[in-house]
């Protein structure tokens, strides 16, 4: 499970880090690939939250980490909007700067899927 999470989190990684400077050719071949790791990294995470929450804690386990995934979305936009202030467009400088960030953090998160406790 723990090798699912991580594999399947490895086109996302790459998918923000493309975007740093997007080519036709890696955006579709990581879309694609983002296709495929994302219903392995959904079906892991399930796994892991099943074998993890004992009988009636299930519910409120899933409830918990849809919290923390929507959390995420939020933090992301707050970054986004106190990092551009009033700009009218986004400059490369802060397109590269932007999916660093994001990218650095979906790698970290990465990493820590094979260190997590027993999955």
């Amino acid at each position: 499970c723990k090798i699912s999470l991580f594999l399947s989190a490895i086109p996302y990684t790459g998918f923000v880090f493309c975007m740093i400077n997007p080519y036709l050719w890696s955006v579709f071949t990581l879309s694609a690939l983002l296709g495929a790791g994302g219903g392995v990294i959904w079906t892991a995470n399930g796994e892991v939250i099943a074998k993890n929450s004992p009988g009636d804690t299930k519910a409120k386990n899933t409830g918990i980490f849809w919290s923390w995934f929507n959390t995420s979305m939020l933090l992301g936009n707050i970054f986004l909007y106190f990092y551009l202030g009033n700009s009218e467009q986004i400059s490369d400088k802060q397109r590269h700067v932007i999916y660093l960030v994001l990218g650095i953090f979906c790698a970290v998160g990465m990493c820590t899927f094979p260190i997590t406790g027993s999955l």
